[in-house]
């Protein structure tokens, strides 16, 4: 589905896709993103459409991120992430390793929240993991 979900957001940015075309695009990509939220993280998702992106010049790279548009929450978040991972190369990976990262979980279907993922506390802590709050 990844694959598909590129190679939309590589129709979008094609300079003779009409508008009507493109707001198709945006909302058949956020359905696609989304379901494929289900099972995986956003981190996972925007890792693997970063590199399937990365061969673009900066300039189509930038208009990518805003082909996707300001769908759902869950868009966003990948959106977000898919900024990081484009315009940084190799930080999506980075923030993948890091303990403590602030990271994506759904809490309802189709809503993300960000939550702080903890590596395993001793006995003394008072607590395994801390959620955060955005905005």
């Amino acid at each position: 589905m990844n694959n598909i979900i590129s190679h939309l957001i590589r129709l979008a940015i094609d300079p003779t896709t009409t508008p009507s075309l493109q707001r198709a695009i945006v909302e058949s990509t956020n359905v696609l993103i989304t379901t494929s939220l289900q099972g995986n993280s956003p981190v996972r998702l925007a890792m693997v459409l970063a590199a399937d992106l990365a061969p673009l010049s900066l300039y189509h790279k930038s208009r990518a991120v805003l082909a996707l548009g300001q769908g759902s929450e869950d868009l966003r978040a990948v959106v977000r992430l898919l900024a990081m991972g484009l315009l940084s190369p190799g930080s999506l990976e980075s923030l993948s390793k890091v303990r403590g990262t602030c990271m994506y979980a759904a809490d309802k279907p189709g809503r993300l929240r960000p939550i702080a993922r903890a590596a395993r506390r001793s006995a003394e802590a008072p607590y395994s993991a801390a959620h955060v709050q955005v905005g």
